[in-house]
């Protein structure tokens, strides 16, 4: 983990207080924020073009479904509260594994995305799940290919994303068909108030090694 993330994870608490009591600050993030087709809120706290954002993902609920996928950048990843479980899987270049459908995920306007260019691979796990709980760290590029979903809810995870790398990320389904352009439900000032305010009681629950005891 890098130093930048685990100094944000060490006074996130304390930020998220501060965000609390702003109401500009819930109106911002709000909106430049939404609920995600994978059943998380994408609350983006902080978004620099060039730095990439800090964001919050929560999941109120277990997600009924979930996409196989890469991402367009490198991130890293702390869960605050709840539980998460990854899967990782690699591409079976002998016509191993399961096949799937590989699209290309971007952004084609304010909070809308579409899924084209479906190209047939096959997919195989690289390992058994791995359970992540409060503290744990995981991170990825790329060309990092997973499931990662909560496991235990509500889960919420602090993410250090970007700059952004690639034009689009990929996304694993089992059908070829292109989706329509996807218009993610945003999120409300009552939604960025009631999740940051359980990301901070998580926070604090369940507080980070400080940078002398690490």
């Amino acid at each position: 983990m890098s130093r930048e993330v685990h100094d944000r994870r060490v006074g996130l608490a304390a930020r998220l207080a501060t965000i609390s009591r702003s109401p500009s600050d819930l109106e911002a993030i709000a909106a430049r924020s939404y609920w995600h087709p994978n059943g998380f809120a994408k609350l983006v706290l902080e978004d620099d073009h060039d730095q990439g954002q800090l964001r919050l993902h929560v999941w109120p609920v277990l997600p009924d479904e979930d996409d196989i996928h890469g991402h367009a950048w490198r991130y890293e990843s702390v869960v605050v509260g709840g539980e998460l479980t990854e899967i990782t899987y690699r591409v079976g270049h002998d016509g191993t594994g399961q096949q799937m459908w590989r699209h290309a995920y971007g952004q084609v306007g304010h909070r809308r995305f579409t899924l084209t260019d479906a190209a047939p691979v096959h997919l195989v796990e690289s390992g058994p799940p791995v359970v992540f709980g409060p503290g744990a760290a995981s991170g990825g590029t790329p060309g990092h290919i997973h499931r990662f979903y909560a496991s235990k809810a509500p889960a919420v995870t602090m993410l250090r994303v970007g700059p952004v790398l690639a034009a689009s990320s990929d996304v694993y389904r089992s059908t070829p068909e292109p989706r329509q352009a996807l218009a993610p439900r945003p999120t409300s000032r009552a939604d960025v108030a009631e999740w940051v305010d359980h990301a901070r009681r998580e926070a604090e629950v369940n507080p980070f090694p400080t940078p002398e005891s690490s």
